[in-house]
């Protein structure tokens, strides 16, 4: 054995130490503190990369021979070892001649003599590089571990064979707001404090027994509260069979669940109002044709004028198809309503009004349904005015709505009250009627689109059921709200309309002094039709005709521009739909032409639409809907004459 000491040591103890070291891979040093020399034994010459014929070994030999960071606490572990006798462990990295690096564990205790007095210091060193790259192999993918499970969105945990938690990842912490310093070593019974512990106790169970584990459950969890979560317990099986823990993965599936659950709901309402849309549509084509019967029977009797067909009966089928033909105007005046709510296109012209009037209108115009029904119609109204801010022809429209609905759902001989009151600062309009009512699971639904607004299935009635729709739409619009109340089926029903109340009205307007208008209602005037429908264009034209103006039928736009040099027309009744140069051509072309004015424009469409009034309102003297009302037709043609 290599030495640098005057000790003689017997050749066999010699040989079995060789064999000792070579068989461990071992090597003995030991310092001489009084000399400052060292004895390395063969084995530390090789485990330190050092020729023994080149190399002297002393404690300061020693350091040079250790990684620079290594040495400071090298060499402060022997001055502790020299000071306190204590025994000590070091590992360090030693510098071999070729430049590598082996690690170096070493083992040591001081030398004492006789006196107690330390001498020196004895060692051993034992090569464990390949021991100490396993344990930063197994180190980096433990951190590698950490930094995945830490990254996740789920909650990670693993409990040993005892049940105790080894590892916890942020979100377990996060969820359950608990340090993973006070969670590892313990169990979940131990830890864990909520109503919903011992629900997933049988899965563990199940998993320590070897069986994985995967399920859904709920859970109150101290930092994010109630949680549907996913849960995988997955058996650690060591070698023998045995369960040596159990790892535990939990997902969060709460918005997942919502989402679903949107979506499930989603898909019903699509599925409802799909099936309100198809039911709609066959409700439509009932009321479209309804009034169609009426119509083709008074249609016969007027044919019939002269064979056996009385004056009274021609009076009669007359006022039955105005009746009817006001019908399907105002079908067709909720459709265009509800699609201008759709595409955001009602426009109020908001104005002082006074609420006495609404009722009054809407009363007078729901008077005769109520005689004709024998109902008692009784209007309660304040004396003094009731100002509120809204567009007066939507108000009425609200009213003769409600009015409507009452009438329809109420029996002969049944009595309906209209009332307005102020109450704070709001005005207040009730109908009651003593009609059918509504059932209770009908009441939260009766504004709905496509709802209808039957009260009861078996006294179904006339109508879109729409009406309600819009009331609420046009209530609200006008910062109001709508109520519908009833105690039950046959109990009548209740409808509420609250508006807030306007500042102080301004002076009143003397009223108007009939003047010479008036008076030209009659007057003759030359009117041009541009309209490629004949039936539209003939019977017009025998309208006017029959109240002694003189009409002309242009088909197209070419035509329609020729007529008017050739007619020179008071007014043009101009249609937007004409085929090739649309109405909005014709009417530029006019404009251009006439700069002056020489007559009134007036669009006299079907498509009623806002948007088609304001593009109208850009060329046009007016915009009359089809079917025009006689009135609005009769104010035209004498507007006409004063230019």
């Amino acid at each position: 054995m290599a030495s640098n000491s005057s000790s003689q040591i017997p050749q066999a103890y010699e040989d079995r130490l060789l064999r000792v070291e070579r068989v461990a891979n071992l090597g003995f040093w030991e310092w001489d503190r009084r000399t400052d020399l060292e004895f390395w034994s063969e084995g530390t010459y090789r485990l330190f990369g050092r020729n023994p014929a080149a190399f002297v070994p002393s404690r300061e030999s020693l350091l040079t021979t250790l990684h620079p960071d290594d040495r400071p606490a090298m060499s402060e572990t022997l001055n502790r070892a020299v000071m306190t006798a204590a025994p000590f462990s070091q590992r360090y990295r030693v510098i071999w001649e070729d430049g590598s690096v082996r690690w170096i564990q070493s083992e040591g205790e001081a030398v004492l003599d006789g006196a107690g007095e330390v001498t020196g210091v004895f060692g051993t060193v034992q090569d464990v590089t390949a021991h100490h790259e396993a344990a930063e192999q197994v180190a980096a993918s433990e951190r590698m571990f950490r930094r995945l499970a830490n990254s996740l969105p789920a909650f990670i945990a693993y409990l040993d064979g005892e049940r105790r938690y080894q590892f916890v990842n942020r979100v377990w912490e996060q969820w359950w707001q608990i340090p993973s310093r006070q969670a590892l070593g313990r169990t979940p019974r131990e830890l864990l404090d909520c109503k919903d512990r011992d629900r997933p106790m049988p899965h563990l169970d199940a998993a320590y027994s070897g069986e994985p584990q995967s399920f859904d459950v709920e859970f109150d969890f101290p930092g994010v509260g109630r949680r549907c979560i996913h849960a995988d317990y997955v058996p650690d099986v060591a070698a023998d069979g045995s369960v040596a823990g159990v790892f535990v993965l939990a997902t969060d599936l709460t918005e997942q669940r919502r989402t679903e659950e949107a979506l499930q709901q989603q898909a019903e309402a699509l599925t409802e109002a799909d099936r309100r849309k198809d039911e709609f549509l066959a409700m439509l084509g009932h009321e479209l044709r309804n009034p169609l019967t009426p119509i083709r029977n008074a249609t016969e009797i007027l044919n019939r004028h002269g064979s056996g067909v009385t004056a009274e009966q021609v009076a009669w089928a007359a006022r039955m198809i105005g009746g009817q033909v006001e019908h399907l105007v105002a079908l067709t005046d909720d459709l265009l309503d509800v699609a201008r709510i759709s595409q955001g296109r009602i426009h109020l012209r908001t104005e002082r009004v006074d609420l006495r009037e609404v009722l009054d209108k809407a009363a007078d115009a729901a008077r005769p349904s109520t005689q004709r029904r024998d109902q008692s119609l009784s209007v309660d109204a304040p004396a003094a005015p009731v100002w509120v801010e809204g567009d007066p022809v939507r108000l009425v429209q609200i009213v003769d709505n409600l009015l409507g609905n009452a009438v329809k759902y109420t029996d002969p001989g049944g009595d309906i009250t209209l009332s307005a009151a102020i109450d704070g600062g709001q005005a207040i309009v009730r109908v009651r009627d003593t009609g059918a009512g509504i059932h209770p699971e009908l009441l939260p639904h009766v504004f709905g689109r496509f709802a209808g607004c039957a009260h009861d299935p078996v006294r179904r009635q006339e109508g879109l059921g729409l009406g309600l729709y819009l009331c609420k739409y046009l209530t609200e619009r006008q910062g109001g709200t709508i109520e519908a109340h009833s105690d039950g089926v046959d109990q009548g029903a209740e409808f509420c309309v609250r508006l807030p109340l306007a500042a102080t009205p301004r002076a009143a307007q003397p009223p108007t002094q009939p003047g010479e208008g008036d008076a030209v209602v009659a007057a003759r005037c030359r009117v041009l039709i541009v309209e490629d429908n004949d039936s539209v264009a003939e019977s017009t034209s025998m309208l006017l005709e029959s109240l002694g103006h003189e009409p002309r039928v242009a088909p197209d736009g070419p035509s329609a521009l020729d007529a008017v040099e050739s007619f020179n027309p008071h007014v043009v009744l101009l249609d937007i739909g004409l085929p090739g140069m649309d109405g909005y051509e014709v009417a530029r072309r006019l404009r251009k032409s006439h700069p002056k004015g020489e007559f009134m424009l007036v669009a006299l469409t079907g498509y009623g639409q806002d948007s088609d009034q304001a593009q109208a309102a850009a060329g046009f003297d007016q915009h009359l809907t089809k079917p025009a009302c006689f009135a609005e037709l009769a104010q035209c043609l004498r507007a006409a004459r004063l230019r």
